[in-house]
């Protein structure tokens, strides 16, 4: 007669308490390689090589008016219209949604043009939600002859952007970090912890978009499924 009871619930318990320990150290390791990424790339570095566009990567708006940025789109937005202004690339692609009908995008567009960007050398795309539509949706604004690009973040974001606009189809990706002051980069932590869990997400919906495809789900469908 087969046994059940304690034994067999013990040994259950047992095996989601392996499964967890292995999270933790999966997650453990994926945040050092995260702080050990972002502390390379937060290095000062040269100026980037002249590119088709600077994609400006957006984090958010501002809390109390969805018109402005908020201060990491904000850094981000002056980076690139100085990169603009030293001939790195003739356009800056402004790329994020926001709450409300206003956009990300739209923000920091406006903020950059208030610092000098020409205003038709300020390009938006303001649908995208997370970094995967960022690389697909702007993609889609640039001839498929010049798509070599310089990605303007916060450096712990940039790894995993690197790896999604490549895979995404950009022929050559170059990336320029946005220098932050100690005070800021307290809250810097918090998206490095943020963002090494992202990584796992991405790696899951990586997944679920390639069985769609298997399924016949149309490419239009499953990016959708990135918000």
């Amino acid at each position: 007669m087969a046994r059940s009871g304690p034994g067999r619930g013990q040994g259950i318990g047992r095996t989601l308490g392996r499964v967890a320990l292995l999270g933790l150290v999966l997650w453990s390791l994926t945040f050092l390689a995260v702080v050990a990424a972002a502390l390379m790339l937060a290095r000062p570095g040269p100026l980037p090589l002249p590119a088709d566009a600077v994609i400006c990567l957006g984090a958010g708006v501002a809390r109390d008016d969805p018109l402005l940025p908020d201060a990491a789109s904000a850094r981000r937005a002056g980076v690139c219209a100085e990169l603009q202004a030293q001939g790195v690339a003739p356009v800056v692609i402004f790329t994020g949604a926001g709450p409300g009908g206003q956009s990300t995008a739209g923000a920091m567009a406006r903020h950059a043009i208030a610092l000098g960007l020409p205003p038709d050398a300020a390009l938006r795309e303001d649908v995208a939600r997370s970094t995967i539509q960022n690389a697909v949706y702007s993609l889609a604004l640039l001839p498929e002859t010049n798509r070599r690009v310089v990605l303007v973040s916060d450096a712990f974001h940039l790894p995993r952007s690197a790896v999604i606009f490549r895979l995404a189809g950009y022929r050559e990706v170059q990336l320029h970090p946005v220098q932050v002051t100690a005070r800021q980069s307290l809250s810097t932590w918090r998206w490095m912890l943020r963002e090494s869990v992202v990584i796992w997400v991405n790696a899951a919906r990586g997944l679920a978009y390639v069985a769609g495809g298997w399924l016949g789900i149309d490419h239009a469908t499953r990016i959708a499924w990135f918000d």
